[in-house]
């Protein structure tokens, strides 16, 4: 059995299971006792946020696996990233945001055929004033994409891809992180938009694009709400949309939106093939510029030669093994350093853990219906 692999899920587990506690312990109207909503959602963002998300995890992660607070950050890849690539990444998290829009409003509109009608819970909120925006900011988009990401691509994503490969740990990760939304409204859209951001994290060998695309996302959202109340520029964004429908033929409509769509995801592969080269590619070229100079100068040691033996083995030796692979993701991913094997103990509080939030998100759907 890989221990890492059980503790990494019984952490999870546990967080989860907190998590779906406290959400009961809300619609219960435990939170009530704050008159005012802005107060009301500032105590539960920070419990369910920093409490839950982070500090809980954080401190489990130091207990289970007995690694002090810097050696976590290392492990979960916080590399700094250049300004071009946070340029890089708000671009990408701007493309993906209307990626977005058009799967979770193609999902939403097939669960509406079947009877559901939507909470109005899963949204961003209205936000009429400055200081509303400026907590909404804090609230949906700051927090969670440092503290989800923290726990899905740093604590899942890193510590499964090492054990088994990036693709599984991607895989798991996004949908862990689209149950943990405990809606149906926002369950599928957030499981692709975890593929994206996952696939990108792991192509840039660092956690801080995740963060910067998830905050994109979430804050565009936040901002949408805002300047539909004030009137501000995009604030007919989803006007619009629905315009689009209403006032042409659905034929015309879906044309022009599958061409859009198109268009972003040239643009987004583009994005992130430069992000790529800009990070792991731009390291691994640093690193044999590094050994070059070393072997011309005569000063090449023990640790430059093991360095270059680690990296051969690493990086370019399981792609030369394995010659039927010719998929071009693999060139975006670590390669696998193990099969992958599924071992039934071992993802035990991985199994607890779906079958809580498969039942929950189930729950959140035949509520809307009926």
């Amino acid at each position: 059995m890989n221990k890492t692999i059980f503790k990494t899920y019984s952490i999870y587990f546990i967080t989860m299971l907190t998590f779906v506690l406290v959400r009961i312990a809300s619609s219960l109207g435990w939170f009530d006792v704050f008159e005012n909503a802005l107060l009301r959602n500032g105590v539960s963002t920070f419990i369910i946020q920093i409490l839950i998300m982070f500090v809980l995890p954080f401190v489990l992660i130091m207990w289970f696996f007995k690694k002090k607070p810097k050696q976590i950050f290392t492990d979960f890849h916080f590399k700094k990233i250049s300004f071009k690539c946070v340029i890089l990444c708000i671009a990408i998290g701007i493309l993906m945001f209307v990626l977005n829009v058009a799967v979770s409003t193609t999902f939403n509109t097939i669960i509406r055929m079947f009877g559901y009608s939507p909470s109005g819970s899963s949204g961003s909120g209205g936000y009429t004033s400055v200081g509303s925006f400026l907590l909404g900011v804090l609230f949906i988009a700051v927090l969670p994409a440092f503290c989800e990401e923290f726990l899905h691509r740093g604590l899942i994503m890193r510590n499964v891809g090492k054990q088994t490969n990036y693709k599984v740990a991607i895989i798991v990760s996004s949908v862990l992180f689209g149950l943990m939304h405990l809606n149906i409204e926002q369950v599928f859209y957030a499981t692709i938009l975890g593929i994206v951001i996952g696939f990108i994290g792991s192509a840039s060998d660092s956690i801080y694009p995740c963060m910067i695309l998830h905050f994109v996302n979430n804050f565009i959202s936040v901002y949408l709400s805002f300047a539909q109340n004030n009137n501000l520029p995009f604030g007919d964004f989803y006007s619009r949309i629905t315009n689009l429908f209403t006032n042409n033929s659905p034929v015309f409509a879906m044309i022009f939106v599958l061409g859009v769509l198109i268009l972003v995801l040239i643009l987004m592969i583009y994005l992130i093939f430069l992000l790529f080269k800009e990070t792991r590619l731009k390291t691994m070229a640093q690193s044999i510029y590094t050994i070059q100079e070393e072997v011309v100068s005569g000063e090449m040691t023990e640790q430059s030669i093991q360095k270059v033996k680690d990296d051969f083995s690493k990086f370019i030796l399981p792609h030369l093994e394995n010659k039927k692979d010719e998929d071009i993701i693999n060139v975006f991913l670590p390669p696998a350093t193990s099969k992958f094997k599924f071992n039934l103990l071992e993802n035990i509080f991985l199994i607890s853990t779906l079958v809580i939030g498969v039942l929950v998100t189930i729950f959140t759907f035949i509520w809307g219906v009926f």
